[in-house]
């Protein structure tokens, strides 16, 4: 991918901390039940690493001068961590458009995870 996307004149980084499939944190905590699907509860708890707060900062530092793409095997973002990215970016003042399938942009509606005090704002 970073071959294809550099010779169209698209700079890639791959960010591993940003990643999705996250195992279950040692000591779950009860603020991340609010998510029914347990995978995006690992995230949630992912989301208050130092790693991920790193990765996180470089995207929205790169974000204030540049567009930006957060990029996922999964199809539909509101099936994917990338949802949760997205609810941070948002909260921290960003915009944050999605891709649809026909190519049209979709403005981002934050989910309610983060009136749960899920993330401490490290």
């Amino acid at each position: 991918m970073p071959d294809w996307l550099g010779a169209a004149g698209i700079a890639y980084r791959h960010e591993p901390d940003l990643g999705g499939r996250r195992k279950p944190p040692v000591d779950p905590v009860q603020r991340d039940r609010w998510w029914e699907n347990q995978a995006f509860a690992n995230y949630a708890a992912h989301t208050r690493t130092p790693g991920f707060h790193a990765a996180y900062q470089r995207l929205l530092r790169d974000a204030d001068t540049t567009n930006v793409a957060v990029m996922c095997g999964e199809p539909t973002w509101w099936r994917c961590h990338r949802r949760m990215i997205a609810d941070l970016a948002v909260r921290d003042g960003h915009r944050v458009q999605h891709i649809m399938p026909n190519g049209a942009l979709s403005q981002h509606r934050p989910s309610d995870w983060l009136t749960h005090d899920v993330v401490d704002g490290s």
